[in-house]
């Protein structure tokens, strides 16, 4: 039943469509859902973005990597999460776009969001040295898949305990931290009834996602890309429809630090899932089943987000076509990677 690909074209396209307008419905009622439970928990909005949202939103590819790794479809697997990952990151150029009068990564320079900057960059640095190093021999689940998992837990428990004077009052930048802006969230009397629709909008994330994800495969399969390169653009794309539509609501909301920790959080729990890949695949460690090209699509994330990085020190205030210098730079840089990988597919 994972099998799409005997689909006929036109029902194909048609679950593409709809599982993608599921996903956007959803995932935009994820992020109020968010707000709404981070006002009543008193929990860090950027805590809640990474870890609440983080979590939820990548349910996609958490379907889809597992899927093409029961189905004998590793490298898809693999590629897909570092797809998602760098184009999570370029996400965050589009959600600039709901920002006004600043710059998204400007009003989200808080001290919470750098740290999930610098490990995310730390984990892909090292994603890319497993690839290139390999597992030792004769490991079925690899040292360095288990160490990815265990820095991935760490990072969300230094974010938890992290606390900044700039959290809750104002950002680097002085503009207003998205902690004191008034709640537009939807009202609950009762806060069970905010946990019971977030589970709710988590389960249509989860399953439409999925049809997204799989459909994107089948159509990408017929174009004859091959599967690094399908797993890295298309179903990345797809599956990373959660992501875009939670990411751009919180930024439209003013929620600033949740865009952001949305999208840097996801990525952690992507990186997460490569230990889960390894578990499932019975060949050998995952990281030797892939090559150059999923070493050039884990630097590129890093690369990605060391872009936001340098603006979080440098504080360049810059927009250009309503979005900031730096998004700009994300989306070119972007493009460039893609053009590299279609070049080395198949490495």
């Amino acid at each position: 039943m994972f099998d799409f690909s005997a689909y006929p074209l036109w029902l194909l396209v048609t679950l593409f469509v709809v599982g993608g307008l599921l996903v956007w419905f959803a995932g935009t009622r994820l992020a109020r859902l968010a707000d709404a439970i981070a006002e009543r928990t008193g929990v860090g909005r950027a805590f809640i973005g990474a870890l609440l949202l983080g979590g939820l939103t990548s349910l996609p590819e958490v379907a889809t990597s597992v899927t093409s790794t029961l189905v004998g479809n590793v490298r898809l697997a693999v590629n897909n999460i570092l797809g998602g990952v760098a184009m999570q990151v370029a996400l965050l150029a589009i959600a600039d776009a709901a920002v006004r009068d600043v710059t998204l990564s400007i009003a989200s320079n808080l001290a919470v969001i750098r740290l999930q900057a610098a490990l995310l960059i730390l984990a892909l640095i090292f994603v890319a040295m497993g690839i290139v190093v390999g597992e030792p021999a004769g490991w079925s689940v690899g040292p360095w898949s288990m160490g990815l998992f265990a820095a991935s837990a760490a990072a969300f428990y230094a974010i938890r305990k992290i606390k900044t004077p700039d959290d809750g009052a104002t950002s680097d930048s002085g503009a207003d931290s998205d902690e004191t802006s008034p709640s537009t969230a939807p009202q609950s009397s009762q806060p069970r009834h905010l946990v019971l629709k977030t589970v709710v909008a988590g389960l249509v994330v989860l399953v439409a996602g999925a049809v997204v994800g799989l459909a994107g495969d089948a159509l990408g399969r017929r174009t004859g890309l091959g599967s690094s390169f399908v797993g890295v653009l298309l179903v990345a794309l797809t599956t990373s429809l959660p992501e875009l539509s939670t990411t751009v609501e919180a930024a439209r909301l003013g929620r600033y630090q949740m865009a952001f920790s949305n999208v840097l959080g996801t990525n952690f729990f992507d990186i997460a899932l490569i230990f889960v890949i390894d578990l499932l695949w019975r060949e050998g460690p995952a990281l030797d089943e892939v090559g150059r090209f999923s070493t050039v699509a884990a630097l590129l994330g890093a690369a990605l987000t060391g872009i936001y990085l340098l603006t979080f020190a440098t504080g360049r205030r810059r927009r250009v076509l309503r979005v900031g210098t730096d998004s700009l730079f994300v989306l070119l840089v972007y493009v460039g990677g893609m053009f590299l990988l279609y070049w080395i597919r198949g490495s």
